[in-house]
């Protein structure tokens, strides 16, 4: 593992979370050290089994999966990340959600790219990084950016965790939650 760079996906792999597009963006920056690190989804539901091979045959050498994770084994998969991507496509199934996991590597103060879907944009703003949906070019570019620049990835990564520590905490969320109950005494 010492030699190889990986890029985390946390979260359950579907086609509309864009894993072929950061293959895609692996083959074009053609990097013996980097590999994507897929974590997540229960191996036993065929669809994501069916998935999962779909990546590893168009993936190869670039592409590891590990399948259903504990949560408690989240910090454990996230400590290895040189970076988190999670490129949702702009579909009706991603246009309503914020993958969970966005919060995870925030906390963890991993650099983290996405897509401007959803309300990732609003989430990431100013301590993460954007691309447009299915855009390999330009997700390949923005790795390649981050991974080059260790220094400005990880300073963006401490500004992802204090963005999460100060919106998206237990305790934040307590003290809105507590505001919008008071306002109804």
């Amino acid at each position: 593992m010492t030699n190889k760079q990986y890029i985390v996906f946390l979260g359950t792999p579907a086609p509309h979370k864009g894993l072929d597009d950061i293959i895609e963006a692996l083959r074009l920056l053609n990097r013996k050290d980097l590999r994507l690190l897929v974590v997540g989804g229960d191996p036993e539901l065929f669809w994501i089994r069916r998935y999962a091979e779909h990546l590893r045959q168009i993936g190869g050498e670039w592409v590891e999966i590990r399948g259903y994770c504990p949560v408690s084994d989240v910090p454990r998969y996230l400590s290895v990340a040189s970076l988190v991507v999670l490129p949702q496509r702009q579909t009706l199934q991603s246009m309503g959600q914020v993958p969970a996991k966005i919060f995870d590597a925030m906390a963890m103060a991993k650099p983290t790219i996405s897509t401007t879907v959803s309300e990732i944009p609003e989430i990431l703003e100013g301590c993460g990084w954007l691309v447009e949906p299915e855009d390999s070019a330009a997700l390949a570019e923005c790795i390649d950016w981050v991974l080059s620049h260790p220094d400005e990835a990880n300073a963006m990564g401490q500004k992802a965790r204090s963005r999460c520590v100060e919106r998206y905490s237990w305790n934040a969320i307590e003290t809105t939650l507590a505001n919008i109950f008071d306002s109804f005494k």
